[in-house]
């Protein structure tokens, strides 16, 4: 997931491997080959060098790591909103999510049924902020902070490991 979310967000970026690289502070010699072979799977960069990466990038952390693509989106989504929107967008779904738990009343279209169903089309899924449907507010329940809190947590044991 990691080598095709890294080559998307550069390409977004217009940077070539050569030029992320250099700007991630790998040495100029290897920063195009190292890039490249991130990309490709075949090696994995460590946290730092994706942090930096992610900064460069202008993407959180987190999105680089994630499998599920609704849920990446969601990440991108929130990382690119100000401060002001961000809060009551959370409020919104932390109250979906109250209201809707995982695997309570979920049609397997993946849109959350209503109090009272006769006052909606049930075949129109329900929309709420920005047009996303309750399934995907959800998501925002794990939020990219908890995210990059865990993948912190994961290198600091990695590297205790590693010492």
């Amino acid at each position: 997931m990691l080598a095709h979310r890294l080559k998307q967000a550069r390409l977004r970026a217009g940077l070539s491997q050569e030029k992320l690289g250099k700007l991630a502070g790998i040495d100029p010699m290897s920063a195009s080959a190292r890039m490249n072979q991130y990309e490709r799977g075949k090696h994995s960069p460590d946290y730092e060098l994706m942090c930096r990466v992610a900064d460069i990038l202008k993407m959180p952390v987190s999105w680089f790591y994630t499998a599920d693509e609704d849920l990446a989106r969601l990440q991108e989504i929130f990382y690119h909103l100000s401060p002001l929107v961000r809060r009551p967008l959370l409020t919104q779904a932390e109250n979906l999510f109250v209201a809707h738990p995982p695997g309570a009343n979920e049609e397997q279209t993946g849109t959350a049924a209503t109090s009272s169903p006769s006052k909606r089309n049930p075949t129109q899924p329900v929309t709420c902020v920005h047009g996303l449907t309750p399934r995907l507010m959800q998501r925002l329940s794990m939020t990219t902070a908890q995210t990059d809190y865990r993948l912190k947590a994961n290198h600091r044991s990695l590297t205790s490991l590693r010492a």
